[in-house]
């Protein structure tokens, strides 16, 4: 845990496989009452330019799930990370990521989350 003006940070680093996007995945991430997502597209484990279609991110407080403001995603907007971060206010147990049913992933294999909690 790193410390910054006086708050306690966690930074949370998770690859999340094409497989794991189509079906959504749940990120335990339960520390700080603020979060944002940084979205870096992978294929063979490297950091890709030209992925297209989205993911969606959202966050979950004792199993009822809750959109959150930029909480989707465009995979050919996030290098360089320009985008507007997914991010939200208040407690969240899970952060959940999932493959955008109307404009699925493609170019990708792997999407690597680096969630921050303070």
């Amino acid at each position: 845990m790193r410390r910054r003006h006086e708050e306690s940070l966690q930074e949370y680093r998770v690859t999340v496989s094409l497989a794991d996007l189509q079906t959504g995945k749940a990120i335990r991430c339960a520390h700080g009452n603020y979060g944002r997502v940084f979205v870096i597209p992978l294929l063979n484990g490297e950091v890709v330019n030209n992925a297209t279609g989205g993911i969606v991110c959202s966050v979950k407080l004792e199993g009822v799930e809750e959109s959150i403001p930029d909480g989707e995603v465009l995979l050919s907007q996030t290098n360089p990370p320009t985008y507007d971060k997914p991010n939200w206010i208040g407690l969240a147990d899970d952060l959940v990521v999932q493959a955008d049913l109307d404009n699925p992933p493609t170019g990708v294999d792997a999407v690597k989350l680096v969630i921050e909690r303070w």
